[in-house]
Formats: C-alpha cells, sequence, structure tokens
C-alpha cells in the first residue's frame, strides 16, 4: 500500500482471469489477456541468488493461500486440455521459433539412414542473439555430446545413450530443468545428464541451458549428419476449470499449467 509497486491497466471487475509466468530475466502478470505488471529481476532489492536465483529454480508446486488476514482466494485456476501431437516436416538449418506451450518437450523423429556413415544427429538451441547450445549424437556408437558440458567426441565411449530401442524409426524427446538434461527415445529416458558433472565452469555449462530458450534448429550443412524427418507440436485446445481449495498444494505440469492462470 505505498505505491511503490503496483500494477498498471487492470481492467474493471468484477471478474478477471490472471496469468502469472517468468522466464530468466523478468517476471510478468497478465489480467484478461493484457499485460499488467513486468518486473525485471535486475531491480530486485535482495541479491540476485535471492531473486533471480530463485524464480529460476524448478517449479514443482503451487498454492493459493487463504489462511491470512485480508485474502480472498481465487474461485478457480485452469489447466489446459492437450490433444495430440502434430508433425512438421524438418528443414534442415532452419531457425524455428521457441514456443514453450507446444514444443515442450521438443520431439522429433529420426529414421535411419541405409548410408553408415551419416549417422549423427545434430540439434542447436539458441538462448537469444548471443548464446547457443548443441546436442549431438551418433547411431553407430550412440556417443552424445552436450556443448559446453561435456567434451566433442562421439566415439570415445565416454558418454553414451543406453537403452535405445530398435530402428530404424525413433521419436526423441529433448527437455531439461536447472539441474539435468533428459533426452527420451520412444518414451523411454536413454540419457540423464548432471550438469554437476560438467567439465566446463558451471556458468558456462548450466548458465548456458538455464538461459531462456528463444530458437532451435536441426543442422544439416555437416558430414556425417542424417537430420531428422520431423518434430512435433502440441494441439492445444482450451483450459479447463478446477475449483480452488485455498491452502492446498497443487502440483505443478509445465504442459498443461503454463501460464498459472
Amino acid at each position: 500500500y505505498d505505491n511503490n509497486n503496483t500494477l498498471t491497466g487492470v481492467p474493471d471487475g468484477p471478474k478477471r482471469i490472471w496469468e502469472v509466468y517468468w522466464d530468466n530475466d523478468h517476471f510478468y502478470l497478465d489480467c484478461n489477456g493484457n499485460n499488467v505488471w513486468t518486473y525485471s529481476f535486475n531491480d530486485a532489492i535482495f541479491p540476485d541468488n535471492d531473486c533471480r536465483g530463485l524464480y529460476t529454480r524448478t517449479l514443482t508446486q503451487f498454492e493459493f493461500n487463504g489462511d491470512r488476514e485480508g485474502i480472498n482466494p481465487p474461485e478457480a485456476f485452469y489447466t489446459r486440455r492437450i490433444k495430440k501431437w502434430k508433425g512438421n516436416n524438418v528443414v534442415p538449418d532452419k531457425k524455428y521459433d521457441y514456443d514453450n506451450k507446444t514444443m515442450t518437450p521438443i520431439r522429433f523423429k529420426t529414421v535411419t539412414n541405409p548410408d553408415p556413415s551419416l549417422s549423427e544427429t545434430w540439434l542447436t538451441f539458441y538462448f537469444g542473439q548471443w548464446y547457443w547450445g548443441q546436442l549431438r549424437f551418433s547411431e553407430t556408437t550412440w556417443g552424445v555430446e552436450l556443448y559446453a558440458c561435456t567434451d566433442n567426441k562421439l566415439y570415445d565411449n565416454n558418454n553414451t545413450l543406453t537403452g535405445v530401442p530398435d530402428g530404424p524409426k525413433r521419436i526423441w524427446e529433448v527437455y531439461w530443468d536447472n539441474d539435468h538434461f533428459y533426452l527420451d527415445c520412444n518414451g523411454n529416458n536413454v540419457w540423464t545428464y548432471s550438469f554437476d558433472d560438467a567439465i566446463f565452469p558451471d556458468n558456462d555449462c548450466r548458465g548456458l541451458y538455464t538461459r531462456t530458450l528463444t530458437q532451435f534448429e536441426f543442422n544439416g550443412d555437416r558430414e556425417g549428419i542424417n537430420p531428422p524427418e520431423a518434430f512435433y507440436t502440441r494441439r492445444i485446445k482450451k483450459w479447463k476449470g478446477n475449483n480452488v481449495v485455498p491452502d492446498k498444494k497443487y502440483d505443478y505440469d509445465n504442459k498443461t499449467m503454463t501460464p498459472i492462470r
């Protein structure tokens, strides 16, 4: 009530739909489809690790409080009704804009090439204009590299995928949080990499992949690459309303609860 931090342009009530979301640099609050507050973590009055460092952790649960004086708990929160995936033909070396609502996890299909010299898959990630990361793996040995975290050798058996199912067709899913990088194939995890095991400085490995992903690309302009045939985006239907139980902790699902609505 000191007018130091205020929402602007909040529409008239009595009913309002709010959406809460954030990235590595800002916290956002929208009301009825319009942004009413954007807060830069650079403006925090507390140490950066306490502010930005908190909200860039992996969200696991949320709760609408009701056990304090002056609180009016929300009536409902919403989860997305998600339909099946939609296939999109891959154009090698094209940068695709990333949408966390329809592209989480990054999902793509590979088909074994009859030419055994074309065995590698390269997926490049872009975090804004200046920063990029990359996942590479080879079907020959199932060696894997995560740029800025592991060594860059695919054929030394140092970092390998395990339990990869037989081909020739495989569906891959790539995702990560603040501590681990994951690669699944045909619904089973085949590689989990802890950022704690990086051979490079933590800021170069974890610090890269905890930035905000903006684009990705399936590379095709290098020797030995067999680009994926397709990548997938989710078909998202309308929101489903759920009655709020004040002070109950709800498990967070980033596929159906982004943003928190």
